[in-house]
């Protein structure tokens, strides 16, 4: 399996790679300096890497895009809605963000992070009691609790 289809929305059914924490902190300390850029580092893209070295495999397999407009188009022609939250709830299962832990996937404010144009709210990635998230001078680090919606992975 490449993708996780809409249809069978990822319940954790299969199990996480060995040694998933050390690939994850891994992918994390690899990406620390990469800046955001549309379609190849932005939130959506760290988000599916981060969920691949954990499985082995992407959450969604996504279109190509270079900027927030055809961003949005690209996720309005995956997901059928231009929601950031209603995508991702449609592959993984939303859960109560203070129950957040490593290796989840977590939305927070795109203000709290930096001023990218187009961008409302960012998709971050647990890593303990920080959630690490795109940003235009790279990755960027707030609190678990500024998680506005969580989904378990």
């Amino acid at each position: 399996m490449s993708t996780i289809s809409k249809q069978n929305k990822f319940s954790g059914a299969a199990n996480k790679l060995p040694h998933w924490e050390r690939l994850l902190d891994n992918y994390i300390q690899t990406n620390i300096n990469h800046s955001f850029k549309w379609g190849s580092f932005d939130c959506v893209s760290f988000a599916n890497g981060a969920f691949k070295v954990q499985y082995g495999f992407k959450c969604v397999q996504t279109d190509e895009y270079s900027d927030a407009k055809s961003a949005l188009k690209a996720l309005k022609k995956i997901c059928k809605t231009t929601d950031l939250a209603e995508s991702v709830d449609q592959f993984l299962t939303r859960i109560n963000p203070n129950l957040i832990r490593r290796g989840d996937i977590a939305l927070v404010e795109g203000n709290i992070i930096d001023q990218i144009d187009g961008v409302g709210a960012s998709l971050g990635v647990c890593i303990g009691d920080k959630i690490a998230c795109v940003s235009i001078s790279g990755l960027v680090f707030v609190s678990f609790t500024q998680a506005r919606i969580a989904w378990r992975v």
